[in-house]
Protein backbone atom coordinates (compact mmCIF):
# COMPACT_ATOMS: atom_id res chain seq x y z
CA UNK A 1 0.00 0.00 0.00
CA UNK A 2 1.14 3.52 -0.63
CA UNK A 3 -0.19 6.98 -1.29
CA UNK A 4 0.31 9.05 -4.43
CA UNK A 5 -0.46 12.74 -4.49
CA UNK A 6 -2.23 14.24 -7.49
CA UNK A 7 -2.07 17.84 -8.69
CA UNK A 8 -2.48 19.33 -5.20
CA UNK A 9 -1.83 18.33 -1.59
CA UNK A 10 -5.61 17.97 -1.16
CA UNK A 11 -5.74 15.29 -3.87
CA UNK A 12 -4.25 11.84 -3.30
CA UNK A 13 -4.98 8.19 -3.97
CA UNK A 14 -4.27 4.95 -2.12
CA UNK A 15 -2.64 2.23 -4.18
CA UNK A 16 -2.35 -1.48 -3.51
CA UNK A 17 0.63 -3.40 -4.86
CA UNK A 18 0.40 -7.17 -5.32
CA UNK A 19 3.95 -8.50 -4.98
CA UNK A 20 3.05 -11.87 -6.50
CA UNK A 21 1.49 -10.50 -9.70
CA UNK A 22 3.41 -7.19 -9.68
CA UNK A 23 0.05 -5.45 -10.23
CA UNK A 24 -0.45 -1.90 -8.99
CA UNK A 25 -4.07 -0.95 -8.35
CA UNK A 26 -5.59 2.41 -7.45
CA UNK A 27 -8.28 1.55 -4.89
CA UNK A 28 -9.55 5.12 -4.44
CA UNK A 29 -10.30 6.40 -7.93
CA UNK A 30 -12.23 9.67 -7.79
CA UNK A 31 -12.67 13.04 -9.43
CA UNK A 32 -11.84 16.39 -7.87
CA UNK A 33 -9.76 16.99 -4.77
CA UNK A 34 -10.07 14.01 -2.42
CA UNK A 35 -7.40 13.11 0.13
CA UNK A 36 -6.89 9.37 0.68
CA UNK A 37 -4.29 7.83 2.97
CA UNK A 38 -3.69 4.09 3.51
CA UNK A 39 -3.38 3.16 7.20
CA UNK A 40 -3.15 -0.58 7.93
CA UNK A 41 -4.12 -4.09 6.95
CA UNK A 42 -6.18 -6.04 9.45
CA UNK A 43 -4.40 -8.98 11.11
CA UNK A 44 -5.88 -11.49 8.61
CA UNK A 45 -5.05 -9.33 5.57
CA UNK A 46 -8.69 -9.32 4.55
CA UNK A 47 -9.05 -5.53 4.55
CA UNK A 48 -6.97 -2.45 3.90
CA UNK A 49 -8.03 0.42 6.16
CA UNK A 50 -7.62 3.93 4.80
CA UNK A 51 -8.57 7.52 5.57
CA UNK A 52 -10.54 9.62 3.12
CA UNK A 53 -12.38 12.92 3.03
CA UNK A 54 -14.48 11.92 0.04
CA UNK A 55 -18.02 13.25 0.47
CA UNK A 56 -17.21 14.81 3.83
CA UNK A 57 -15.58 17.83 5.38
CA UNK A 58 -13.59 15.55 7.69
CA UNK A 59 -11.26 12.58 7.22
CA UNK A 60 -13.10 9.36 8.08
CA UNK A 61 -12.09 5.71 8.13
CA UNK A 62 -13.06 3.23 5.44
CA UNK A 63 -11.87 -0.23 4.57
CA UNK A 64 -11.32 -1.96 1.27
CA UNK A 65 -12.19 -5.65 1.02
CA UNK A 66 -9.24 -7.24 -0.76
CA UNK A 67 -11.32 -10.17 -2.08
CA UNK A 68 -14.44 -8.36 -3.31
CA UNK A 69 -13.06 -4.87 -3.96
CA UNK A 70 -15.90 -3.30 -1.96
CA UNK A 71 -15.45 -0.18 0.18
CA UNK A 72 -17.12 0.12 3.57
CA UNK A 73 -17.41 2.99 6.05
CA UNK A 74 -15.83 1.95 9.37
CA UNK A 75 -15.82 5.10 11.48
CA UNK A 76 -16.87 8.71 11.13
CA UNK A 77 -16.39 11.62 13.53
CA UNK A 78 -17.33 15.30 13.57
CA UNK A 79 -13.54 15.86 13.52
CA UNK A 80 -10.66 14.56 11.38
CA UNK A 81 -9.50 11.04 12.09
CA UNK A 82 -5.69 11.31 12.14
CA UNK A 83 -4.66 7.67 12.04
CA UNK A 84 -5.63 4.11 12.90
CA UNK A 85 -3.69 0.90 13.43
CA UNK A 86 -4.03 -2.56 14.95
CA UNK A 87 -2.32 -4.11 17.94
CA UNK A 88 0.17 -6.95 17.38
CA UNK A 89 -2.40 -9.79 17.18
CA UNK A 90 -5.25 -7.60 15.93
CA UNK A 91 -7.31 -7.66 19.12
CA UNK A 92 -7.41 -3.86 19.37
CA UNK A 93 -7.71 -1.05 16.86
CA UNK A 94 -6.38 2.33 17.97
CA UNK A 95 -7.84 5.42 16.32
CA UNK A 96 -6.70 9.01 16.89
CA UNK A 97 -9.11 11.87 16.33
CA UNK A 98 -7.99 15.48 16.03
CA UNK A 99 -10.73 16.93 18.21
CA UNK A 100 -10.42 20.71 18.22
CA UNK A 101 -6.59 20.58 18.02
CA UNK A 102 -6.34 17.92 20.74
CA UNK A 103 -5.66 14.25 20.04
CA UNK A 104 -8.39 11.98 21.37
CA UNK A 105 -7.69 8.24 21.33
CA UNK A 106 -10.38 5.62 20.82
CA UNK A 107 -9.67 1.92 21.21
CA UNK A 108 -11.96 -0.76 19.86
CA UNK A 109 -11.86 -4.41 20.90
CA UNK A 110 -12.03 -6.07 17.49
CA UNK A 111 -13.05 -9.44 19.01
CA UNK A 112 -16.22 -7.99 20.59
CA UNK A 113 -16.75 -4.96 18.36
CA UNK A 114 -17.07 -2.80 21.48
CA UNK A 115 -15.07 0.28 22.46
CA UNK A 116 -12.59 -0.03 25.31
CA UNK A 117 -13.53 2.39 28.07
CA UNK A 118 -10.50 4.18 29.42
CA UNK A 119 -10.53 5.54 32.96
CA UNK A 120 -11.01 9.29 33.41
CA UNK A 121 -7.73 11.00 32.58
CA UNK A 122 -6.74 14.62 33.01
CA UNK A 123 -7.42 16.82 30.00
CA UNK A 124 -4.52 16.44 27.64
CA UNK A 125 -3.13 15.27 24.37
CA UNK A 126 -2.50 11.51 24.15
CA UNK A 127 0.35 10.51 21.85
CA UNK A 128 2.73 7.61 21.29
CA UNK A 129 0.14 4.91 21.97
CA UNK A 130 1.80 1.50 21.95
CA UNK A 131 0.04 -1.77 22.83
CA UNK A 132 2.30 -4.57 24.09
CA UNK A 133 2.71 -7.74 21.98
CA UNK A 134 0.76 -9.63 24.68
CA UNK A 135 -2.07 -7.09 24.24
CA UNK A 136 -2.36 -6.80 28.03
CA UNK A 137 -0.78 -3.35 28.42
CA UNK A 138 -0.83 -0.05 26.61
CA UNK A 139 1.79 2.66 27.02
CA UNK A 140 1.12 6.27 26.04
CA UNK A 141 2.27 9.82 26.62
CA UNK A 142 -0.04 12.51 27.89
CA UNK A 143 0.66 16.20 27.99
CA UNK A 144 -1.59 19.12 28.69
CA UNK A 145 -1.66 22.82 29.33
CA UNK A 146 -0.43 22.26 32.90
CA UNK A 147 2.15 19.54 32.29
CA UNK A 148 4.64 18.41 29.66
CA UNK A 149 4.45 14.85 28.39
CA UNK A 150 4.45 12.03 30.92
CA UNK A 151 4.54 8.31 30.28
CA UNK A 152 1.58 6.18 31.44
CA UNK A 153 0.70 2.49 31.28
CA UNK A 154 -2.86 1.16 31.06
CA UNK A 155 -3.64 -2.43 32.09
CA UNK A 156 -6.54 -3.76 30.00
CA UNK A 157 -7.59 -6.42 32.56
CA UNK A 158 -7.46 -4.28 35.73
CA UNK A 159 -8.51 -1.06 33.95
CA UNK A 160 -5.83 0.81 35.93
CA UNK A 161 -3.62 3.59 34.62
CA UNK A 162 -0.18 4.06 36.17
CA UNK A 163 1.82 7.24 35.68
CA UNK A 164 5.48 6.26 35.20
CA UNK A 165 7.19 9.65 34.89
CA UNK A 166 6.92 13.16 36.28
CA UNK A 167 8.30 15.64 33.77
CA UNK A 168 7.77 18.74 35.89
CA UNK A 169 10.51 19.53 38.35
CA UNK A 170 9.56 19.24 42.05
CA UNK A 171 10.10 23.02 42.46
CA UNK A 172 7.59 23.77 39.71
CA UNK A 173 5.07 21.34 41.18
CA UNK A 174 5.32 23.04 44.60
CA UNK A 175 4.94 26.45 42.93
CA UNK A 176 1.83 25.33 41.02
CA UNK A 177 0.24 23.85 44.15
CA UNK A 178 1.06 26.89 46.26
CA UNK A 179 -0.73 29.19 43.79
CA UNK A 180 -3.89 27.06 43.97
CA UNK A 181 -4.39 27.60 47.70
Amino acid sequence: MFQKTGGSSADSDAYLYNAATKELKNITTHSGDVANSPQAFDVNSKYLYYLTDEGSEFQHLERYDLASGKHELVEKSPWDISYTYFSHNGKYRVTAINEDARTKIEIKDETTGKPVTLPKLPNGDITGVNISPSEKLMAFYMNGDRSPGNLYVFNFSTQKVTKLTESLSPKLIRLIWSTRK
